[in-house]
């Protein structure tokens, strides 16, 4: 098996596009479930609004009101069918940007680990050249004495 070596910037950056990506997908969720509930609401009032009418009426009245309250009944289980499924949208939607976001932030923090091995090597190989040169020049006095 062939081993690949990528760099940690390299695949945050895509990780990081990863992670917007999801986020961006659930900011569209988000603004579908309120878009249904919206439309749900509405379903709602237009059935709530729909009244017997008082006084002589007709048997075709009473039988167009049956039917509107029909209508609006079913576009209201319907509006509520799509409320369902946008909620599940985007709860799976938060799920995937928070796979991304927690993936993303392991890799954050190998960065922000290997900056300070970095640093405390760098540090370390300075100190140590320092010493070094101060051994040479304390070697150089000891001679010419």
């Amino acid at each position: 098996m062939k081993v690949y070596r990528f760099s940690l910037e390299t695949v945050m950056r895509i990780r990081a596009l990863e992670e917007r990506l999801a986020r961006e997908h659930l900011m569209l969720a988000q603004r579908n479930l309120r878009h249904a509930h919206g439309v749900f609401e509405a379903a709602q009032a237009s059935l709530a609004a729909l009244t017997v009418p008082t006084g002589p009426t007709t048997m075709g009245d009473l039988c167009w009101i049956g039917d509107q309250a029909d209508r609006l009944a079913e576009e209201v289980r319907i509006c509520h069918e799509v409320v369902a499924a946008a909620e599940s949208a985007r709860e799976g939607f938060s799920q995937a940007w928070h796979l991304a976001r927690k993936r993303l932030g392991a890799l954050e923090r190998l960065n922000v680990e290997g900056l300070a091995r970095w640093k405390d090597e760098s540090q370390r190989q300075e100190v140590a050249e320092l010493d070094d040169v101060a051994n040479v020049r304390h070697g150089l006095v000891r001679a010419r004495s």
